[in-house]
């Protein structure tokens, strides 16, 4: 596959190239194509990709694509799927890097639950038996993407690792409508970023609620948990596909986590564009800062009509004990912890997975930021959750 030196230009030819990697040319309802226009001609005028970068963009924007139209695939085949109920499921969500991963890692070791493992969300079907996921093509595919830009910036896994077989974020499945803010975190996509700034993500969360019911298909007894920092902007619409969700709010103090994702990002760029990404560095920071002060303003009201199904977590506490915090969310969600569970939860708490690849550092002048502008930016927040010492 070789991506084209036009993007913008290519619409027909990523159908194609989409169509013949799932053998099928019907990608759904057509409220995609919007988004996926502006963000082929973002790629034309915003990014400047490496060789390898453009190559790698373009394959993501296939996969993605490709992944609509293996689920409308799916669901032909498996019409029943779409009639499943999804029933109170657990859903972590929270401003980025206030530890909403460790949490949805952690919980997920309980067998309870079932979650979107990374490489079922390129390609949704019904979850086959783990002992088989070799076999398939998609999760090959999966793998080693993951493993070619985890090469090619290597400080991006000390930021965010990510696992062909395990739990990821339900982004994933959201920017398959091609309205989404991965798109512009994925690589530089300022226009595109304006455009998305602009629109309302309804339809990308019914949309995601189907593949949840796609790939959850003949496991209706298993409670979904889920996790995505993007559902703090988006609760309303959260609750309106899952009436009855139980939401896990993460905190943390803002001067260490916009500083955090804002570098998470830069990384993800370099992937993209090299080190010239770091040229436009300092103008992440500030978007984040207004972005996710943004999405907890725009929770806050819907916070208020739903407050028996949220529950609060600082980041700071839980990092220093995660198994009373554990305890505490499931007597609040009336859910039962067996002690085989507590054992393997224990167990990860002390390997601290999350930890193998190193720390992930950054120096914050480089972003864009001055801490004295976030701490004034969220001080609402701040004192609210009481935050002035977390860390």
């Amino acid at each position: 596959m070789t991506a084209p030196q036009k993007f913008g230009d290519a619409i027909e030819l990523i159908h194609e190239h989409a169509s013949a990697l799932t053998g099928s040319d019907d990608f759904g309802p057509k409220d995609y194509l919007p988004g996926l226009r502006i963000i082929l001609r973002s790629a034309d005028c915003d990014v400047r990709f490496t060789p390898g970068g453009r190559e790698l963009a373009w394959r993501i924007l296939r996969d993605v694509l490709a992944a609509r139209a293996y689920a409308v695939k799916m669901w032909a085949e498996h019409p029943a799927a779409l009639t499943e109920p999804i029933i109170q499921p657990l859903v972590i969500t929270g401003i980025p890097r206030t530890g909403t991963t460790a949490l949805h890692k952690l919980l997920a070791t309980d067998p309870q639950f079932q979650g979107l493992e990374n490489w079922l969300m390129l390609s949704p079907m019904p979850r086959p038996p783990r002992d088989q996921w070799s076999n398939y093509p998609a999760y090959e595919r999966a793998h080693e993407f993951l493993e070619t830009t985890f090469g090619l910036v290597p400080a991006k896994r000390t930021s965010h690792n990510v696992v062909a077989d395990e739990v990821d974020e339900c982004l994933e499945v959201l920017r398959q409508s091609f309205v989404s803010n991965r798109w512009a975190c994925t690589w530089k996509a300022p226009s595109y970023d304006a455009w998305w700034q602009t629109q309302n993500e309804q339809l990308a969360y019914e949309w995601y609620a189907n593949v949840l019911r796609l790939i959850g298909h003949g496991y209706a007894e298993k409670r979904w948990l889920l996790k995505n920092p993007g559902h703090v902007a988006n609760l309303d619409l959260l609750f309106r596909v899952f009436p009855d969700a139980c939401v896990v709010q993460t905190h943390r103090n803002p001067i260490y986590a916009i500083p955090s994702i804002s570098n998470g990002i830069r990384l993800s760029h370099r992937v993209y564009e090299g080190d010239q990404a770091d040229d436009f560095a300092t103008l992440i920071g500030p978007r984040e800062m207004e972005k996710w002060a943004h999405a907890l303003s725009r929770a806050k009201p819907v916070r208020e009509s739903h407050r028996r199904q949220i529950f609060d977590i600082d980041h700071s506490r839980f990092t220093r004990e995660p198994m009373v915090v554990i305890r505490e969310i499931y007597r609040h969600f009336d859910l039962h912890l067996t002690e085989s569970t507590e054992r393997s939860m224990i167990a990860r708490t002390v390997a601290k997975p999350e930890r193998k690849y190193g720390e992930h550092r950054y120096d914050v002048n480089d972003l864009g930021l001055i801490t004295g502008e976030i701490e004034e930016r969220f001080m609402g927040y701040i004192e609210e959750f009481d935050l002035t010492h977390s860390d």
